[in-house]
């Protein structure tokens, strides 16, 4: 005799149990090297200069340096002084006294086009090398230097280039005794 027997349908599928607590956090890894250090920046402008200092101690010579303070305006401008190319004399003696040896000075200049000088001397140099220069470097910009020149006798010259001058200062700051 043989038995045959018939498989039934399948059931349904029972509900999902509930999630179980969650587990224990594991321990921190060690920390890890250091990283490397970076290039080294660039070096930032340079800052104003700062404000003209007072009378200076007695150099190994007995020489003096004497700051004039805070001059209201420019000694010398483009009103009384002369762009033809030509050393002229500038007359200090109201200014420093006698038996100053250097003045520090401020150029300042403007002008129209590019390239444009004026140059400060002693009174009776003839060359170009130990000047005091300042150039205009683009049309309409102002360009200032200070620096010193010998003024023997309460004297310097300058010399202004030919051209059309915005502006043309020269303001005594100081001088050494």
């Amino acid at each position: 005799m043989m038995f045959f027997s018939k498989v039934g349908a399948t059931g349904a599928t029972g509900a999902t149990g509930a999630t179980g607590p969650a587990g224990a956090t594991g321990a921190t890894g060690a920390t890890g090297a250091t990283g490397a250090t970076g290039a080294t920046g660039a070096q930032g402008i340079q800052g104003i200069q700062g404000v003209q200092g007072e009378i200076g101690p007695a150099g190994a010579d007995g020489s003096q340096y004497v700051s004039r303070g805070d001059p209201a305006a420019f000694d010398f401008t483009t009103a009384n002084t002369t762009a033809d190319g030509t050393y002229r004399t500038l007359n200090l003696s109201s200014i420093i006294p006698a038996g100053a040896k250097f003045v520090n000075l401020r150029l300042q200049i403007a002008t129209t086009e590019l390239g444009k000088a004026i140059y400060v001397r002693k009174v009776g140099q003839t060359n170009s090398v130990n000047i005091l220069a300042v150039f205009s470097q683009a049309a309409g910009n102002s360009n200032d230097i200070r620096g010193f020149v010998d003024c023997t006798g309460q004297q310097i010259s300058y010399l202004a280039a030919t051209g059309t001058w915005q502006e043309r200062n020269i303001v005594v700051l100081g001088w050494f005794l």
